[in-house]
């Protein structure tokens, strides 16, 4: 019987039993050349440990990875924080721990933003750390080789390589979507950067789904995870857009159909949504029903998108406001 799961992949250090794991012990030689960009980002990834008390009593560590995004500013996912306040982190060649505050989360899309509470002190010890950079959305391409870098089951700093298996992959019902990769990525790795060969952020590895015949890793987008980044460090929340439409999979046209325009009255019941424009933005077509959703998320609440829609066979252009949408 073939059996499945998926699931976050933050790791508990009470588990006994692990994956095989290739645990980092030194300088490892890669498929690709990638030895100068790992250098440097090594110096940008943390390992980060959350302790609470289960409903039991008892102290359980809950443990993920996270990185450099700019000064005193650390990513990981919200899941790692446990939904907590601190955390403790350690870098791969530093000793000492640094206790870590959750400035802003949002569990949602499972982002979370950090800083170091006695930065000085951490800059004393540990020197300046790696900022990782993003590599954008439009330059990630099916087939890619890329790597990824955390602390699975707790064992320590570790590697591992793959390609991209999808660029865009929606697994639930929800505004993110994911680079899945065919990298190793273990419990324990939440939170940290998959990467291309030039040492930049693709993503952040988030879940992996368990079947039989092995695992398939899946890491947030690098454009969605800026975003979410922004708005927490500005708003303190993700303030998520919509047009406020009804839509359905229209088959014999191929396309998606609005049932309800609702508050985007220059919008009609029954008309095909071809493509649609974010200013600053490229341009995409919309061919599933999932593409408008995932692409509004990078629009401001307020801002005019436009809209190319079929109507009675004729192309039209027309421009909707977006509002906030409430997502739980």
């Amino acid at each position: 019987m073939t059996t499945k799961s998926l699931i976050s992949i933050a790791s508990a250090l009470l588990v006994t039993t692990f994956l095989s794991v290739s645990v980092y012990t030194g300088y490892i030689p890669l498929t690709l050349d990638y030895q100068p960009n790992f250098e440097r980002v090594e110096n940008g990834v943390v390992f980060l440990v959350h302790k609470a008390v289960d409903k039991d009593g008892k102290i359980a560590s809950m443990m993920g990875t996270g990185f450099f995004v700019g000064d005193n500013r650390i990513v990981t996912n919200f899941h790692v924080t446990g939904g907590g306040s601190k955390l403790l982190m350690h870098t791969n060649q530093g000793m000492s721990a640094y206790e870590v505050e959750v400035l802003a989360g949002d569990e949602i899309s499972d982002i979370a933003v950090l800083r170091i509470i006695d930065y000085a002190r951490f800059i004393k010890y540990e020197g300046e750390p790696t900022i990782l950079e993003f590599a954008g959305d439009d330059s990630v391409y099916l087939g890619e080789k890329v790597w990824t870098v955390g602390h699975p089951g707790g064992l320590g700093y570790s590697v591992s390589e793959g390609i991209i298996s999808k660029v865009k992959r929606r697994i639930n019902p929800t505004p993110q979507y994911f680079v899945q990769t065919d990298a190793k990525i273990y419990p324990g790795n939440s939170g940290g950067p998959l990467l291309d060969k030039n040492g930049d952020v693709i993503g952040v590895n988030t879940q992996i789904l368990i079947n039989a015949g092995g695992s398939v890793g899946f890491a947030l987008s690098g454009d969605f995870v800026k975003k979410i980044i922004a708005d927490l460090e500005n708003f303190k929340k993700v303030a998520w857009s919509q047009v406020g439409l009804a839509m359905k999979w229209n088959e014999e046209k191929y396309g998606v159909e609005i049932e309800d325009s609702m508050k985007a009255k220059d919008l009609h019941k029954g008309d095909i949504i071809r493509s649609v424009k974010i200013p600053g933005r490229n341009e995409i077509k919309v061919t599933e029903l999932d593409d408008l959703l995932t692409y509004l998320v990078f629009a401001q609440i307020g801002e005019t998108v436009n809209l190319k829609i079929e109507r009675n066979g004729v192309m039209m252009d027309i421009d909707a406001i977006t509002f906030e949408r409430i997502v739980e």
